[in-house]
């Protein structure tokens, strides 16, 4: 006996629906077999019920993890926020001074001048990573409005157009111009889509041969698509799900933070995440997120 699930082809509005079911013979006095008997039993509601409870066991554990996240977070606050603030000021202090040394010829002052700015720059995205934990552990109140996802798109790769350039990443995009709204916060659709694209850049970055990113966006009824693909070495079937644990650290796939703070973001605003294969063979994530009720364009920013 076990469960099989059944579909109705011409009424797929009765979803599927699972039966138990079992053949036991029927016998005659000397043991001779002269029938069988079916059984089928509905246990759809147990299926449904076994399924809502794995789904519930899943979640909680995702929120244990969450948690654990933010004690981690506060300790990596407390024990580099301090240090870090003391660097930057030992930083700033000797670009002042590096300035004022009249004594010292040009070529070594433009020298010194490029290592402190160099440093800063480390510095700026010890403090960036940072935040983004503090975020993550602690995320903020949404701000809500109808904007133009294309525009979040726009601004993220504007971000990041100068490491792409920097590590020779071609970057294509197919944007519909005439997306319907979408109740965003903007600023969090930015930050999905840097994750995303940030994420794509690393898988790309020490792969041989052309190195590409591809960013789309479209309409599928009353859902807007958005896809970040690349020609990186791709994700696994068994690693689909994992890649979005916190502290999933794998490479060059990426790290579990990334992913995990983009599936918070689209699961805030209503919408889904997957990642399957692209048309390089790298990896594709696939953003669904729903329109606005009354499906207004909204005008680029």
């Amino acid at each position: 006996m076990f469960s099989k699930p059944f579909e109705y082809p011409d009424h797929p509005g009765r979803g599927t629906t699972y039966w138990d079911w079992s053949l036991q013979p029927v016998r005659e006095t000397g043991g001779t077999v002269v029938g069988v008997v079916l059984s089928l039993v509905d246990v759809t509601e147990r299926v449904r019920a076994e399924s809502l409870l794995r789904e519930k066991e899943e979640e909680e554990l995702r929120q244990e993890k969450m948690a654990l996240l933010g004690v981690m977070a506060a300790g990596i606050a407390h024990e580099v926020r301090n240090p870090l603030s003391g660097l930057n000021f030992s930083l700033s202090a000797a670009e002042t001074a590096c300035r004022g040394a009249e004594e010292m010829d040009p070529e070594t002052r433009e020298m010194m001048g490029r290592a402190i700015a160099s440093s800063q720059r480390a510095s700026a995205k010890i403090g960036e990573v940072i935040r983004r934990v503090m975020d993550f552990a602690r995320p903020g109140k949404i701000a809500m409005e109808k904007i133009n996802v294309n525009d979040a798109v726009r601004e993220a790769m504007n971000l990041y157009s100068p490491t792409l350039r920097k590590t020779g990443i071609r970057v294509d995009t197919a944007l519909s111009e005439d997306l319907p709204s979408c109740n965003a916060d903007l600023r969090l659709i930015e930050q999905l889509f840097l994750n995303l694209i940030n994420n794509a850049a690393q898988a790309v970055e020490t792969r041989d041969g052309e190195r590409r990113i591809e960013i789309s966006s479209r309409t599928e009824g009353n859902r807007i698509l958005l896809t970040v693909a690349d020609s990186g070495p791709g994700v696994s079937e068994p690693l689909r799900e994992k890649i979005f644990d916190p502290f999933f650290t794998t490479r060059p796939v990426g790290t579990g933070l990334g992913l995990s703070i983009s599936r918070r973001i689209v699961a805030e605003h209503g919408g889904s995440i997957e990642v399957g294969t692209s048309r390089f063979g790298g990896a594709e994530f696939r953003v669904s997120l729903p329109a606005a009720a009354d499906g207004g364009l909204v005008v680029s920013r």
